[in-house]
């Protein structure tokens, strides 16, 4: 078993890492015939940018065991991995530990809904007003209504759409100033939210959504107060269960599942 890596290695192979990222995306921005992805520039930005986006906090291992760098190894796809290996193989960088490091449990923890008096399970109420809840046909509808004004991700939309659970209620909230941003506001009036929302299975997991600031303003309160200052009062979790990984999993589990 190779050593862990020490702190300069992780802060010379994160500098690295971005480094090579903002020189390739700029480059396809400016020269997308040189892109090498089979569907074109703009999905290969996306999948440079989605492998690089939390390196920039990246730091060493965890209390709990967990290693972001082999946890960013083990969640990429093949081009994703083909990608780290050029860079970490011309950085002169032995990576035989991601490789040989065991298998992370994933974040498959589901999101909390409500405080619990146990230690970081509760903190002072953000912004309670700004909870609402969504049935599937409404947020099916404020989803595409945005993609009508937004430009193609190479993610597919519908594909999460058809697998939420046709008779849930989906909570929202526009993502906060000290959250991750997987994509900037705008055009016009859009923004990101966070959703906990149902799959067809039951599961409650979280997702992200770019709605129309306009069109989540009015829709109608319709949480009591005392569920929207429970929802204000709850603290996100340190490894929730999103939608990348209830996806892989239930591909892996229902291949015949008709949504897909």
């Amino acid at each position: 078993m190779a050593r862990v890596w020490r702190r300069r290695t992780r802060e010379y192979v994160k500098a690295h890492l971005l480094s090579a990222a903002l020189i390739e995306i700029r480059t396809l921005a400016y020269l997308p015939d040189t892109a090498n992805h089979p569907t074109g520039h703009l999905e290969q930005i996306r999948l440079i940018a989605d492998a690089c986006h939390n390196l920039p906090t990246t730091g060493g291992v965890r209390r709990d065991g967990f290693d972001p760098f082999v946890y960013l190894w083990q969640t990429t796809n093949a081009y994703q991995r083909a990608w780290l290996v050029r860079h970490l193989d011309e950085a002169g960088v032995d990576y035989r530990y991601l490789a040989q490091s065991a298998p992370w449990p994933p974040p498959s923890t589901p999101p909390a809904l409500r405080p619990t008096l146990r230690w970081g399970g509760w903190q002072l109420p953000r912004n309670p007003t700004a909870f609402k809840a969504l049935d599937t046909s409404t947020l099916r509808s404020l989803e595409r209504e945005a993609l009508a004004l937004d430009k193609p991700t190479g993610k597919n939309h519908e594909w999460r759409l058809s697998h939420l659970h046709p008779d849930a209620n989906h909570i929202l909230r526009p993502s906060r100033p000290d959250e991750n941003l997987f994509r900037p506001n705008g055009p016009a009036d859009l923004v990101e939210y966070r959703a906990i929302v149902t799959m067809i299975d039951g599961a409650v997991i979280v997702d992200h959504f770019r709605l129309r600031e306009s069109s989540f303003a009015a829709l109608p309160a319709n949480l009591t107060r005392t569920r929207r200052y429970q929802l204000a009062s709850t603290p996100r979790r340190r490894r929730e269960r999103d939608t990348y990984l209830w996806g892989r999993d239930h591909r892996a589990s229902e291949e015949t599942c008709p949504a897909c």
